[in-house]
């Protein structure tokens, strides 16, 4: 098998394109300097290659880059976007993915911005002025809120929520508006309707195993 795995033509791209996206992701930024370093080394492995080797090599080196670019392209659009927003009070409309949740004296809920200029990033919303408590997924919420990243915590980078799509935490500054009428996404509309027959046909026994699989 891992020779197979090894020989087939898209393995070693694959797991060079893998690498790129780990090593930008989890390795300090020195990591570029030190991949600069093994690049001049590798480039002289290359021309001492035969022409089968130095395909390969092309290829693995195509795919490296390409998941740095990839890498880079997600956390300029959002992870640099939600930083340089950090502590910013405006005006936003956002779009809830899930029902207003209550907690001790707030509400949150989790929600798309969906404002021109930004783009439609993850965040999470709370609220302790009362006004968005009915919120449903599929509302519109209109606010005056306070940004922060979600990419710091206790001072600390914090990369929980980015894993979740998630790279604002705001709070409602002023009472907002909501607007819309509630609807589920398609995916959880068909997973609810599921649950009501799973809830109809089987014991209630039998019912809670059956949903724990959906």
């Amino acid at each position: 098998f891992l020779q197979g795995f090894i020989m087939s033509p898209l393995a070693l791209p694959c797991l060079a394109f893998a690498a790129a996206i780990f090593a930008a992701n989890f390795l300090p930024s020195s990591y570029m300097l030190v991949s600069s370093a093994l690049l001049m080394v590798a480039l002289y492995i290359f021309f001492s290659l035969k022409d089968s080797g130095k395909r390969i090599f092309v290829k693995c080196a195509a795919a490296y880059f390409a998941g740095l670019l990839c890498f880079a392209a997600h956390w300029f659009a959002y992870v640099y976007t939600a930083e340089k927003l950090d502590g910013n009070i405006m005006e936003l409309r956002v779009l809830a993915k899930t029902d207003a949740a209550e907690l001790s004296d707030s509400i949150r809920f989790d929600a798309e911005l969906s404002m021109k200029g930004l783009p439609s990033m993850g965040v999470i919303v709370y609220d302790d002025s009362g006004s968005l408590n009915e919120i449903k997924t599929g509302q519109y919420a209109v606010f005056t809120g306070k940004l922060r990243s979600a990419s710091v915590r206790y001072g600390e980078r914090y990369d929980y929520y980015h894993t979740k799509g998630q790279f604002l935490t705001i709070n409602v500054e002023q009472c907002g508006t909501i607007e819309g009428e509630a609807s589920l996404p398609i995916l959880k509309a068909l997973r609810n309707r599921l649950i009501e027959r799973v809830d109809s046909v089987f014991s209630a026994n039998h019912a809670v195993f059956m949903r724990a699989l959906m």
